[in-house]
Order: structure tokens, then C-alpha cells, then sequence
């Protein structure tokens, strides 16, 4: 059997991570193909942010439940492995090149993407594991997203921001509609926007759908919920992504864990306001790349370090808004660092610099084509009580967290 390894070589070459063909007709032959025993509850995550950070809530309070639980989501920062949890833990090498084998056999002359491969891969992998629960993101949009083949017992929508518009459209409302994708008839979707309340109501009614508003059930904070009074705002994920979590835990009638409270406030996900150290330097890492995003990451950093020691470090790939962006971040902090991203969606340091200084009139205080080369250089030009926010981009992230210094 291949290697983990060599499976991924494959894949890349194959149908690339960045090969985006959106549509159900050609994934759907191949799971009708593979024998999937579905879970008893089976949660489906939407949304333009905060799908990760609910993902991780929930599949935290159900592991704390004592439920067998298998997780997916995506993309991954440094290891493929990452998208695929059982009780928290990454599953092994040998399991996943063992269910691509699987995918391999059963694909026979259908053309798969990237991520369709990946995701019929963790269908049939968590279908063996004969877990309880399987809480699964969306990867883009909704309706017409691979995940979205399997139908879901509780569906969940997160927000809905202006991002992938060349996929999705170009209004709120447009993108809304293929979110509301996910929705099933007669079965509940919990939804966190209210800013496109009436596209989702006329989404709803049209397939049978029972909304039920993470408003409505914060109006009740803070829940008492198996005798337990929940405080939902002592986290680091945003308070939308654990309200919709418990949510939809109590939903399918799940016994909360006695330590719930605890679970609530330990989680951490790399990539999501996460801290790490860079030399001798305390840096804070996040992946959001759209505008929504990006302002809730830096409202929260303003509250945490002083103006005088903010600097960020900042790219964001060619098909994002970096006009936005940039006036995002130039608020937040005077030293900006850019830096280039390679690769097929990349976009150079030199592109993001003559935006910088159209937006703010400005020369960023420092530039370097790769975030390894402003990391190879840049510690002899901070104070000792600086922080950097590192954020923009998955990609910028994750080779953030590969180089040597950062730990």
C-alpha cells in the first residue's frame, strides 16, 4: 500500500488544492459507491467565518460527553492529518492512505477534485470508526459543497461575510442563498446571521426548514442547562461559534459533560488568535483573509496590546480583497510588515506594496517576499515588548508556524 506520503504527492498532481469545480453529480456517483453507514447525529457546518471554531467547540463538548466523535474540516496548516479527528486525535498515516485507497478503487473513471477526494476519504474512514457523531465544515459555500452530499441531522450557519464572490456572488443575499444550501427538510438549522434574516426565512420556507436563532437563544444568558449556568463569553473562540455549538449539542438531546464550562473556556485552535513565541517575542497568529475577519481579530488584539508595541505582519492571497484588508490592519497598527505569498493563488510583495501606499499614503515599515525571510530577519528590529499579529491568509499561517523560530 501507498504511503501516506506518497498519496499526497499524488493527489496534489492529480487535482490540485487549488482546483475548485463546484457540483454534487460527479461526488455523489462515487459515495453511492462506497458503503457509508451514517452516524447517529450528524452535524453540517456553514458559513463565511467561524465554521472552524464551532466545529472544534462542538466535537470539544460531545468528546467531553463521552460520544465518539469524528471531525472534518479544512484546509490544513502543516499536516494533511489535521482535517481528520476522532476524539480530538489526528487520525494515523496508515488510516488515511488506507481510506484513499478506498476512494481510489471506488472513483474508477470519475474525476475528482482535491477536496472531493478528501472528503469521501473521511467519510469512509469515519463510517469504519462507527463513531456517534460526526460534525463536518463546509469547505466553500454550501449548497453545491462536496460535504454537503450527505444530509445532516442539525445544520448550522455561522455568518455570512463577502468572500469567494467569483464562486458564491456578489451580494450578501446571493451567497446567503447557497449557505442555506445545507438546510433539510423538517430538520433544524441554527443560524447566527441576522443581517440576510428574510433570505434565510424564504430559504427556509422553501425546503421545509425550522430556524432557530443563536439570538433568540442568547437572550436567555446565561443558559442554565442541566443545572449548570454556562457563561459562554469566558472563551478564546467567538461567542456566535460556542453559542451555535451548544446549541446544537442540546438539539439532538445530548447529556452535557459535568466539566462543560471548563471545556468552554480551554479551547484553543492553532491559526484562531493563537499565541506562540518567536525568538523572544510573543506573536499571535490568525488565519482570517476577509474583511469580516479580519476586523473582529484586530477588535480583539486592540483590547489586548498597547498601540505603541502592535506590529503585524500581513499578506493575503491574489483573489482576496486587499484593499479592505489593508485599511483593516493600517488601523490597528502604524508598523506594518508585508510579505509575499508563493504559488498558484500567491500574490507578490510588490503588488501589496503599491496598494499600501495608494490606501495610506504611506511606506509600510518594513517588506520581505516570504514570511521565512522577514522571520530570518526581522528580530533584530523589534522591542523586547512588542507583539506581532501574524494573519491574512491559511497560507501565510502555516509557514509561520513551519519556521524554526516560531514555536
Amino acid at each position: 500500500m501507498k504511503t501516506l506520503f506518497t498519496w499526497e504527492q499524488e493527489l496534489q498532481k492529480l487535482t490540485p488544492p487549488s482546483s475548485i469545480q463546484l457540483g454534487l453529480d460527479r461526488i455523489k456517483v462515487v459515495f453511492d459507491r462506497l458503503t457509508i453507514i451514517r452516524p447517529e447525529h450528524l452535524f453540517t457546518v456553514a458559513g463565511t467565518n467561524g465554521k472552524g471554531s464551532t466545529v472544534e467547540m462542538l466535537s470539544t463538548l460531545t468528546n467531553g460527553a463521552g460520544y465518539k466523535t469524528c471531525q472534518y474540516t479544512s484546509p490544513h496548516l502543516q499536516k494533511i492529518n489535521e482535517r481528520f479527528r476522532i476524539n480530538g486525535q489526528l487520525i494515523e498515516d496508515e488510516s488515511l492512505a488506507e481510506g484513499f485507497e478506498v476512494v481510489r478503487r471506488a472513483q474508477g473513471e470519475i474525476f475528482l477534485t482535491y477536496f472531493e477526494f478528501l472528503t469521501l476519504a473521511a467519510f469512509y474512514i469515519f463510517s469504519a470508526e462507527e463513531a456517534d457523531i460526526w460534525v463536518l465544515e463546509i469547505g466553500l459555500g454550501g449548497r453545491l459543497d462536496a460535504v454537503n452530499v450527505i444530509d445532516p441531522d442539525v445544520s448550522i450557519i455561522t455568518s455570512i461575510a463577502m468572500d469567494h464572490v467569483e464562486y458564491l456572488g456578489d451580494t450578501l443575499e446571493a451567497i446567503a442563498i447557497e449557505k442555506a444550501g445545507i438546510m433539510r427538510p423538517s430538520r433544524p438549522v441554527l443560524i447566527g446571521e441576522e443581517t440576510v434574516r428574510p433570505t434565510f426565512l424564504a430559504e427556509a420556507d422553501r425546503c421545509n426548514a425550522k430556524i432557530k436563532w443563536l439570538s433568540d437563544f442568547l437572550k436567555k444568558q446565561p443558559p442554565i442547562i442541566s443545572g449548570q449556568t454556562l457563561d459562554l463569553s469566558k472563551t478564546r473562540l467567538p461567542r456566535t461559534s460556542v453559542g451555535l455549538a451548544v446549541m446544537a449539542f442540546l438539539e439532538r438531546g445530548l447529556q452535557l459533560p459535568e466539566q462543560a464550562q471548563d471545556l468552554i473556556t480551554s479551547v484553543n485552535i492553532p491559526g484562531r488568535l493563537s499565541d506562540a513565541n518567536y525568538q523572544n517575542h510573543r506573536i499571535t497568529l490568525d488565519v482570517g483573509h476577509n474583511l469580516k475577519a479580519l476586523e473582529y481579530v484586530t477588535d480583539v488584539m486592540s483590547t489586548r496590546i498597547e498601540q505603541p508595541n502592535r506590529v503585524v505582519i500581513f499578506s493575503v492571497l491574489a483573489d482576496k480583497d486587499a484593499e479592505n484588508l489593508i485599511r483593516c490592519i493600517n488601523k490597528y497598527s502604524r508598523r506594518v510588515i508585508l510579505v509575499g505569498i508563493d504559488g498558484d493563488r500567491g500574490r507578490p510583495v510588490s503588488d501589496l506594496v503599491k496598494r499600501y501606499k495608494l490606501i495610506t499614503g504611506q511606506t509600510p515599515w518594513a517588506t520581505f517576499d516570504t514570511i521565512t525571510t522577514a522571520l530570518d530577519n526581522l528580530s533584530g528590529s523589534l522591542e523586547s515588548s512588542d507583539h506581532i499579529l501574524i494573519c491574512g491568509s491559511f497560507v501565510l499561517v502555516a509557514d509561520a508556524l513551519q519556521h524554526d523560530h516560531v514555536n
